[in-house]
């Protein structure tokens, strides 16, 4: 157990937890230019905070942003957020080497034509085909949506990343902010739990 004053505190941080270094990553909304590791050193029951050195340009987006990781190319993708005026973004950012096993990690913004800007979404990864999904959130006008989005190539380094609105076809989740969402990589479903609709009304629906 860790006390209170071990380690910052936090608001809104995206997690991940990477089995092979037996670390889970914090990334803290509002500190983007931070990026903490909570270290569960291999062999031992000791927690230890640790501040990750990160090298280049940072993100400008803040709270409402999503972050996906892929523990087989060591890399975390960042999307979407509120901008310095509250209005959500499309931008797409990579840190690469995010465990720091191999040096600082660096960030780079991918090169994108359009795309969906988003806060307060959802968003999963398919590894093995290194696509991003993006479900619900507010769009660039603020309103709450229920589109289904998929950048592919998201790492940007496979090829070129490129948006694709998903068609849906039959019965579609309410428009909605902050869902849980998950992926089946066999199945190749997304499911999706919960959020907040227009109303404010928070949910408690799953739709696959």
């Amino acid at each position: 157990m860790i006390n209170d004053t071990d380690g910052p505190r936090l608001k809104a941080p995206k997690t991940h937890f990477d089995r092979r270094i037996n670390c889970l990553f914090f990334f803290p909304a509002r500190a983007i230019t931070l990026l903490l590791l909570f270290l569960i050193p291999p062999k031992t029951f000791a927690l230890q905070w640790q501040t990750l050195t990160v090298t280049g340009q940072v993100p400008t987006n803040g709270l409402g942003h999503s972050a996906v990781f892929d523990s087989s190319s060591d890399e975390m993708i960042v999307y979407g957020g509120y901008d310095a005026s509250q209005v959500p973004i499309s931008e797409v950012w990579v840190l690469a080497n995010v465990s720091g096993s191999a040096g600082p990690a660096s960030w780079a913004k991918l090169a994108l034509s359009g795309g969906p800007a988003r806060s307060e979404h959802s968003a999963v990864y398919d590894a093995a085909n290194k696509r991003m999904i993006v479900f619900g959130g507010f769009d660039e006008t603020t309103a709450r949506t229920n589109q289904v989005w998929v950048l592919s190539n998201a790492d940007g380094t496979a090829g070129t990343p490129t948006w694709t609105r998903v068609a849906i076809v039959g019965p579609e989740p309410p428009p909605r902010r902050n869902a849980y969402a998950n992926y089946g990589p066999i199945s190749n479903r997304l499911i999706i739990f919960g959020g907040e609709d227009d109303s404010r009304s928070k949910l408690n629906d799953v739709w696959v």
